[in-house]
């Protein structure tokens, strides 16, 4: 009867053997819970690994030193890794938005006296009033174009700044002018608006 050699393995318990022959390994795999509560931390815990592992997440200073003291070629390779993605990670841009400007002053007024109808004259006027621009106190033409709106607010604005106009320069086109103050006069529901196109009547006298 021949004697069993001392170089023969001892055969692995059945539970340590997977099914194609390869030994297994345990203490590394991740124990999945059967079902339940559990469920919902055991899948956040496997994300958190692959993303360690594929290089998305850094390594926990608790992982680095269990692998550091088991495998220290490997846990140097790694910090390694982490040092040259931080460093080749450019700074992200911070994009700004920028509010799209709109018409300026100067754009509706050149729109007012551009204007073919007396409707797009209206209208740039009372963008103008709308966006809390105030109407030049130095520019005739566009004063006389205002005193034809609807709006009292804008008339009374033209008027006052054509006071203003008056008291430093002389009109232009006095007779447009004057054509122009007594259609507001005799329109106007507004006292304010008959006392002041009265009294710039009477400085063009």
């Amino acid at each position: 009867m021949s004697r069993p050699s001392k170089f023969q393995s001892t055969p692995l318990a059945p539970d340590r053997v997977k099914a194609d022959g390869e030994a297994q390994k345990t203490g590394w795999g991740v124990p999945k819970p059967k079902s339940g509560k559990n469920q919902s931390a055991y899948d956040k815990y496997k994300q958190s690994l692959h993303e360690i592992f594929d290089g998305k997440k850094p390594m926990p200073n608790k992982m680095k030193g269990m692998l550091e003291s088991q495998h220290p070629a490997v846990a140097q390779k790694e910090t390694a890794g982490e040092q040259e993605t931080t460093e080749e990670q450019p700074a992200k841009k911070v994009r700004r938005r920028v509010a799209p400007k709109g018409p300026t002053l100067g754009d509706l007024i050149q729109v007012a006296k551009s204007g073919k109808s007396s409707a797009e004259v209206r209208e740039a006027l009372s963008q103008i009033k709308e966006k809390g621009f105030t109407l030049p106190d130095d520019d005739e033409e566009i004063l006389v174009k205002a005193l034809d709106h609807d709006d009292d607010d804008i008339v009374l604005q033209a008027l006052t700044q054509l006071e203003v106009f008056l008291d430093n320069d002389t009109s232009k086109n006095p007779t447009l002018l004057k054509t122009r103050l007594q259609s507001a006069q005799m329109l106007a529901s507004n006292g304010k608006i008959r006392r002041k196109t009265t009294a710039l009547l009477e400085l063009l006298a």
